[in-house]
């Protein structure tokens, strides 16, 4: 699956035990699986720690249409500490798409033009 995703103005809060930077965003896929976009930003959190360390989280809805034209909702969260190793968690109420929900899933992040592109691999 990949998921195009639009970035906006980061909000960024620095404290004692780290920075925190908060990216909304806006996305939307259309593949062979799923289409759909979210109905409201999605937040990108970056958690970067006096040592330096990242982590990395996004969290977000898309609404759409599953690969047999069915209305459905995908929430997608994605995990890690680095663009290239992110672990995503899929939940739907879509019966084409449930064996995401236990999938081995990874995901990739690539930066592109006016925000990043996500895509995300089944690795049975």
């Amino acid at each position: 699956m990949t998921i195009n995703v639009r970035t906006y103005e980061a909000r960024t809060v620095s404290g004692k035990n780290g920075t925190i930077v908060m990216i909304p965003f806006s996305a939307h896929t259309q593949g062979e699986l799923f289409t759909g976009s979210t109905p409201e930003n999605g937040y990108d959190t970056q958690r970067i720690t006096p040592d330096g360390k990242l982590r990395l989280s996004a969290r977000y809805m898309l609404v759409g249409k599953d690969a047999a034209g069915n209305p459905c909702s995908v929430f997608i969260e994605n995990n890690g500490s680095s663009l290239d190793s992110c672990k995503p968690e899929i939940h739907t109420d879509s019966p084409e798409l449930v064996f995401l929900e236990t999938a081995d899933l990874s995901a990739r992040v690539e930066p592109c033009a006016d925000g990043v592109t996500v895509k995300i691999f089944c690795e049975q």
